[in-house]
């Protein structure tokens, strides 16, 4: 019999705090079970109050838990004994389990995979807070989710161009006890619908040309469907707008009662209007930002034919720039054939002060500040200045970008910095200003020039010997270019995709340099998700030659090999060439392949296997020179600006064990 709650309690049980829940009648599940399914609306009923009408809301979230989990009789009933305490009575009634499922009629997919379209539903969620050693029936019967399962196979068969398929109601037989469901579906597939002939009628000013036929390949190759005939009209319109067509409208004629053999015809009814050109640019919301940015950035288009494409490719721009929270676009026809861009403004915070803390192999723990104003004087140009203080280094740069030189396609980039390093054999300091202008040719592939003029001063704290140290002080102004084509997911934590960088640079007297050298250097790096894993692939080289064979390389413009970025059962600039006392004194030459599989421990902690092999050669023509080689394991802390490694490296090729191994502690990917 229900229990009813009294009368009294019912009407003045309205206050708020901690309350009293009594649950009986439950068999299958554990108080614990039970009380985390309700976890969320008791939480609600202690802010809010217990009330007839809340109680009644947690016998809800109870029955629809049992339901789902196979007991389809199960009633709560809930009363209200006293302002703060509920009480839940529960009559389980029969567990029913899902029997065999059996599908007459499916040809086109497997019966497998029609089955688990089913009973995807029918794999009940992890009760919250289960008890230790409690387990749920591995598929339960609920007639609900049987329904919303015939749904989802129906909507397989419609994406797959079958839109006349036709399922009957599910038949359900029960075993005696009622402890087992058997379910049975008839489908009838029907025709399979797909794109048949495309005509263009009304203002057909591209059709045939293949390059409009060409960007509606990509769906008419696919099975007949309402919504790919809505993405081709979308295409259609598309292209019209972007060669102008600003007011074009599109209508498409499909009727799969027209087909043919399953073949649809598709008429689309164009009217493209007038040919529009870009006008000027209005703007609200402005704070800091000059009123002159915003048209400046637009100003090559004006006067020229409408492109949606030439538009979203600045405005990207501009949301990548940080200025903005905000960046609402309202293109507006005019009377003249025109379309104003009205930009809705909200300005980012232009400011900001950081500061950091790390550790590097080589240089020690690290302190850093970082500041940075990206609206320079109101022009949309970012000055940053960043000072890093270590056990072993201090740096301070200034850091100038200008994205729109000129409002040129170019980016200018301006770096003044002076640095003071302990790299164990000899110390520097260098002060250097580096000018470069880049430009994104198609699609991720960029080019930059640059300059970089240097005056370094070198100090052979160890003794090395002069003819291996070289110069100790000099100037070095260079010329250089750089292509780097970048294909990952991301820049700071890739998870796939690939990366290709090629430079060079010369330096030469007539340049002002104390050097005449010539240099490139090549990187490949490529990702790929295997399961739950990423592999990571990498290749590095590069080579110096002193035009002048007359002069040495300096010390300090040489490669050197071995770290947390090459081979890591080295330390630090520890493979390659060495001196008579055992001192690294770089090469001419270096390359590094490296192998690295990351798999996930737990959130974001990951693991990493890895094979890395490099060598250093001391002279253009002396082959690769002394190789090196590591395999190792390590951690990574995925963090949103990248990684933290720790990693140890074993050298299985030591010789007399002086590069037995190296444990590194380092930050962002190693290749």
């Amino acid at each position: 019999m229900p229990l009813p709650a009294p009368p009294l309690a019912r009407e003045t049980a309205r206050s708020t705090g901690p309350v009293t829940i009594v649950i009986s009648g439950n068999r299958r599940f554990s108080l614990e079970t039970l009380r985390g399914v309700i976890a969320e609306p008791i939480a609600a009923i202690e802010q809010s109050g217990l009330s007839p009408a809340a109680a009644d809301d947690i016998a809800f979230f109870l029955g629809t838990f049992y339901r789902r989990n196979g007991f389809a009789e199960a009633e709560i009933q809930a009363s209200i004994p006293s302002p703060q305490s509920l009480r839940l009575v529960i009559r389980e009634g029969r567990f029913t389990a899902l029997g065999r499922v059996r599908l007459e009629g499916a040809h086109a997919f497997s019966e497998a995979e029609l089955a688990a379209l089913l009973t995807t539903a029918l794999q009940p969620p992890k009760a919250p807070q289960a008890a230790a050693g409690e387990t749920a029936p591995e598929v339960t019967f609920a007639p609900n989710e049987i329904q919303a399962g015939v749904d989802r196979i129906r909507g397989r068969y419609r994406e797959a161009g079958f839109l006349d398929v036709a399922i009957g109601e599910p038949e359900i037989a029960f075993s005696a006890d009622r402890s087992r469901a058997d379910v049975s579906l008839t489908i009838r597939e029907g025709t399979p619908y797909r794109f048949g002939p495309l005509r263009f009628e009304g203002d057909v000013l591209f059709f045939p040309q293949k390059p409009l036929l060409d960007t509606l390949k990509v769906f008419t190759e696919k099975p007949f469907t309402p919504l790919a005939v809505t993405n081709l009209e979308r295409k259609v319109l598309y292209f019209y707008r972007s060669h102008g067509y600003f007011d074009a409208k599109v209508r498409t004629e499909a009727d799969p009662a027209q087909a043919k053999a399953g073949a649809v015809p598709v008429t689309f009814q164009v009217q493209a209007g007038a040919v529009y050109r870009f006008d000027g640019v209005t703007q609200s919301g402005l704070r800091k930002l000059r009123p002159s940015f915003l048209p400046a950035r637009f100003a090559s288009l004006q006067g020229t034919i409408y492109n949606p494409a030439a538009l979203e490719e600045r405005y990207r721009l501009l949301m990548s720039s940080g200025l903005f929270n905000t960046l609402k676009l309202t293109q507006r026809p005019t009377p003249n054939h025109e379309v104003e861009l009205h930009f809705d403004v909200e300005e980012a915070k232009s400011r900001e002060l950081g500061f950091s803390l790390g550790y590097g192999t080589l240089e020690g723990g690290i302190i850093g500040t970082h500041t940075l104003d990206r609206d320079l004087f109101g022009n949309g140009r970012p000055l940053s200045i960043d000072l890093e203080l270590a056990e072993r280094l201090v740096r301070g740069e200034f850091i100038y970008t200008d994205p729109w030189f000129l409002d040129s396609p170019y980016t200018l980039r301006l770096r003044l910095y002076e640095l003071s390093q302990d790299l164990n054999d000899y110390t520097k300091l260098e002060t250097g200003l580096r000018t470069e202008f880049s430009r994104k040719l198609f699609g991720n592939l960029e080019a930059t020039g640059f300059l970089l003029t240097r005056q370094v001063n070198l100090n052979n704290t160890s003794g090395i010997d002069e003819r291996d140290f070289g110069l100790s002080n000099y100037r070095a102004d260079s010329l250089g270019l750089s292509l780097t084509l970048d294909r990952r997911d991301s820049v700071l934590n890739p998870t796939k995709g690939w990366i290709v960088n090629a430079t060079t640079d010369v330096a030469l007297n007539i340049l002002g340099s104390s050097l005449d050298f010539l240099r490139g250097t090549a990187r490949a790096s490529y990702y790929l998700p295997v399961g739950p894993t990423l592999l990571a692939l990498g290749v590095r080289g590069g080579v110096i030659y002193p035009m002048n064979r007359k002069d040495q390389v300096p010390i300090d413009e040489r490669f050197f090999n071995g770290g947390s970025h090459s081979v890591r059962s080295y330390g630090e600039r520890n493979l390659g060439p060495m001196d008579s006392g055992g001192r690294p004194v770089g090469g001419e030459t270096f390359a590094n392949a490296n192998i690295e599989d990351l798999f996930p421990i737990i959130d974001a902690l990951k693991g990493a296997l890895f094979f890395d092999y490099g060598s250093v050669g001391r002279h253009l023509g002396s082959g690769v020179g002394q190789t090196g080689c590591a395999i190792g394991a390590g951690l990574r802390y995925q963090l949103p600006i990248g990684p933290v490694r720790l990693d140890y490296g074993i050298n299985p090729f030591q010789e007399n064990n002086r590069h037995a191994s190296a444990v590194h502690f380092s930050f962002g990917f190693a290749f």
